[in-house]
């Protein structure tokens, strides 16, 4: 979304996106390729993201499609782009995902950071989600769990209240709003 409201529809930043893999291209594969793989994915994506920062730092509105940027800016702005990041433990990732969408000029939404006003967490939470345009989702390996059946076999998982808050957010601002970044050990 904001890559299309940015840089137009036809960005070639699109496609890079879209070409940038994180998990193994061959199953099953051992964990040092699954690790390998996220972190060629992240590097990458790292590189995106540099890449169309310094194209804003250097050219901003003025570059050759200005026309274009200038009426998606005025759109986010008339908006007043509101993002609400949802985290686990993984404060690095949180820290570089809020900072990014920053540097985009989007208002990030961290629920802890927000005053709690005497509200309940969950009064909390439906109040600063209220506004918001889209969240992002970081699915990181916080937790351990496993099945009913198989108790000793404990695996990495999310939290359980981003698992619900990626509900939440799927059923209240629709698929196409909400971003899920996962950890491929999850």
């Amino acid at each position: 979304m904001v890559i299309r409201n940015v840089f137009g529809e036809t960005s070639k930043y699109l496609s890079d996106l879209q070409r940038l893999n994180f998990s193994p291209m061959v199953y099953p594969a051992s964990e040092d390729y699954y690790q390998s793989s996220w972190a060629a994915g992240v590097n990458g994506f790292k590189n995106l993201l540099n890449t169309m920062i310094e194209e804003l730092q250097l050219f901003g509105a003025d570059s050759g499609s200005s026309s274009r940027r200038d009426e998606s800016k005025r759109e986010v702005e008339a908006k007043a782009a509101t993002v609400f990041l949802v985290h686990g433990h993984d404060d690095r990732v949180k820290v570089e995902v809020a900072r990014f969408l920053e540097r985009l000029g989007l208002e990030v939404v961290i629920l802890h950071e927000r005053a709690n006003a005497g509200r309940t967490i969950i009064e909390k939470f439906e109040h600063e989600s209220s506004g918001v345009e889209f969240a992002v989702v970081l699915l990181t390996a916080d937790d351990v769990g496993s099945t009913k059946g198989d108790p000793g076999n404990l695996l990495p998982r999310a939290r359980q209240n981003v698992v619900f808050e990626l509900g939440y957010f799927i059923g209240t601002l629709g698929r196409s709003n909400v971003a899920a970044l996962v950890d491929p050990s999850v």
